[in-house]
């Protein structure tokens, strides 16, 4: 899927089921995009199918346990739990693991370098969760590889929705005997209307962070913005418009990089199920020339 001109594709499926006293569904977005123009492709613009593809899976059994999969495929800055719902006489208990799709997070269940996007490493994790007023708040930690060693990265993530509002955050550490990298991501989103802006930031906060969870010398940032404006999301069709960048750098004044990815696009929803859209990309590489594409595609929501 990497080398071809099909850039993103995610899958969802809509069903239920009802045996044994469980209820199983499924829902999703089903995105296919075709590349023309430009022929050459690199990992970083394979790697975001940003504020349109995603996959939830829910399980649901006597209305105590509940195990579910939340795909947040808006940027691959976020995190993804697989988690149990637990109901006691206490309130809900959430266990489960947690994706941390930042790049060469060495402390992720599913590890993948944003710039290497073929990368990838599959360890064990554990995270825990509750609620406190209007805010989830998770802790985990998670076995990784780090530096030919098996450590332990610590975490938090809260976040929390106050209407139209989304607010999230992540802090995480790990340690070596002569290492700690601490990182943190924060991510925003709000509604309005037929309109949607979304913004998500991580930053390695010191240089031994871009050590342990990126395998490099100086730490970095990623910054992923999204907007668009549909008439869809009010009347069930229409045309739309949307824009999203992705970047990221590092702090190193002896050899910097930088790259990026650009998006504008406009679709029409010719119902609430189907939308074909078109887009203009430039995708900019480390310390080259930007390079653009085009794409034809079409949404799928199941």
């Amino acid at each position: 899927m990497k080398k071809t001109g099909i850039i993103t594709l995610a899958l969802g499926l809509v069903f239920t089921a009802s045996a044994f006293a469980a209820d199983i569904t499924a829902s999703g977005v089903l995105v296919q995009s075709l590349q023309v123009g430009s022929k050459r492709q690199a990992a970083v613009a394979d790697t975001y199918g940003f504020g349109k593809s995603r996959l939830t899976l829910n399980l649901k059994a006597d209305d105590k346990v509940s195990v579910t999969y939340i795909g947040k495929l808006e940027s691959n800055l976020s995190m993804d739990y697989i988690y149990a719902d637990i109901l006691t006489d206490l309130g809900k208990v959430r266990a489960g693991v947690i994706y941390d799709q930042i790049a060469n997070f060495g402390g992720g269940i599913y590890q993948t370098n944003t710039f290497l996007a073929n990368t990838t490493t599959k360890e064990k994790g554990l995270a825990l969760y509750t609620k406190l007023a209007n805010v989830n708040i998770g802790i985990f930690n998670i076995l990784a590889p780090i530096e030919a060693q098996t450590t332990r990265v610590y975490g938090a993530k809260l976040d929390t929705t106050m209407d139209a509002l989304y607010l999230g955050a992540v802090v995480k550490s790990a340690a070596t005997k002569n290492k700690l990298g601490l990182a943190a991501e924060v991510e925003a989103s709000y509604k309005i209307g037929a309109g949607k802006i979304s913004a998500q930031y991580y930053t390695d906060l010191n240089n031994n962070s871009a050590v342990l969870f990126q395998g490099e010398a100086k730490k970095q940032a990623f910054l992923g913005l999204y907007g668009e404006y549909n008439l869809a999301s009010l009347i069930g069709y229409g045309v739309g418009v949307y824009a999203d960048y992705v970047g990221a750098a590092n702090t190193d004044t002896v050899s910097p990089w930088a790259q990026s990815q650009s998006k504008i696009g406009a679709k029409y929803s010719v119902n609430p199920k189907a939308t074909v859209y078109y887009e203009l990309v430039s995708t900019k590489f480390k310390n080259v020339d930007a390079v653009g594409t085009s794409g034809l595609g079409l949404q799928i929501n199941f």
